[in-house]
């Protein structure tokens, strides 16, 4: 089969069967549907992740010869959401045994270069994702790769040196863009515009991310608007900035994964090591 980005569904079991396991990587794109204001659709997280995953296989494609990515369907689910009609909230447990049985299916088959690219923010959403791909890393060698939505968010907060010069300049000026703001705005111009409201008309809302860890957020601290930041600093040009540079990123650490070299820095959060957001089965042990 020749090397291009295949939708894993669109193949029958022998034409899966005979790709070669050691040339074969597949994409796992899990994002939830959640409340982002007036002015995004509910399923924002999920169209970025789609996009993300998309774009990361065409890169793998390009950059790493005879390398077959498959992506399969994108998963709606997660954890830790802001709560507001529309919100599906899932349990973290539920969210860990899905990856985790999603993971074992393909790994008794052999399969060894599995990526989850989930795109939410919250604590408990990462250490869910980390926990199954901890387990199974152990039960079947290093074969899952969890490159978390979270590293995506610190772009806001580290700013890190190679990004470009226009993010990290509004990472400064609006430091506060938690939820729905200028940030995940300017991605939906991007990848769907007709999905986006009067975000013009959006007023800031500044809290402290410590807050966002209650589900009532939007309702205690948000005015019931349920964005955190500044809608109406969003741009398609700052959209793609942040795609592109998210593409980068992702595409860099995934390739350290698949040749297995550096990449074990990029395995856990800083929230793998509060025993807090464990799940109750881990809490239990």
């Amino acid at each position: 089969m020749s090397t291009r980005v295949i939708p894993y569904e669109n193949l029958t079991w022998a034409e899966l069967d005979s790709l070669n396991r050691d040339k074969t990587v597949i994409l796992v794109a899990v994002a939830p549907m959640e409340q982002h204001g007036y002015h995004l659709p509910l399923g924002t997280d999920f169209f970025e992740c789609i996009t993300i995953m998309e774009r990361v296989g065409e890169e793998l494609k390009e950059k790493v010869s005879d390398l077959n990515v498959l992506m399969y369907p994108p998963i709606p689910v997660g954890t830790g959401t802001m709560d507001k009609t529309g919100t599906v909230e899932f349990r973290q447990e539920t969210v860990k045994n899905i990856i985790y049985e999603l993971g074992q299916s393909l790994a008794i088959y052999g399969f060894k270069h599995i990526i989850v690219l989930g795109c939410h923010g919250a604590p408990t959403f990462a250490v869910a994702i980390e926990e199954a791909c901890e387990e199974l890393n152990q039960q079947y060698g290093d074969i899952i790769f969890p490159p978390m939505g979270y590293y995506l968010s610190q772009i806001f907060v580290s700013r890190p040196k190679d990004a470009p010069e226009e993010i990290r300049q509004m990472a400064e000026r609006f430091p506060r863009d938690w939820h729905a703001g200028f940030g995940e705005t300017s991605m939906m111009l991007n990848i769907n515009p007709e999905l986006v409201k009067d975000y013009r008309k959006c007023e800031p809302v500044e809290v402290d991310v410590i807050k966002l860890l209650d589900r009532k957020a939007a309702d205690r601290y948000g005015k019931g608007l349920g964005h955190f930041g500044y809608p109406a600093q969003s741009s398609k040009q700052f959209g793609k900035l942040m795609l592109d540079y998210a593409i980068k990123v992702l595409t860099k650490m995934s390739i350290n994964f698949l040749k297995r070299e550096n990449y074990k820095q990029y395995l856990h959060t800083p929230y793998w090591n509060l025993p807090h957001l464990r799940t109750k089965s881990e809490k239990q042990r």
